[in-house]
């Protein structure tokens, strides 16, 4: 997500709440890799959205001082 690359998983842990990627099912996983690749704009969008999120809410100085806590 930092990288400004989308994501693509099936549907696991926490994976459906974050934004930037595509969460599918194994039998539309295919689907979803022919579309992100032929689409740069739906791929682009999903890598900004991705990498605005990672930047505001999973910078590692954020996480060390929530452990410290």
């Amino acid at each position: 997500m930092a990288a400004s690359v989308p994501f693509m998983s099936t549907d696991v842990g926490i994976v459906k709440y974050l934004p930037g990627g595509v969460v599918s099912n194994q039998e539309d996983i295919s689907y979803w890799i022919e579309k992100l690749y032929y689409d740069d704009k739906l791929r682009s969008d999903l890598g900004r959205i991705g990498n605005k999120y990672a930047f505001k809410h999973m910078r590692i100085k954020d996480k060390v001082d929530l452990l410290e806590k």
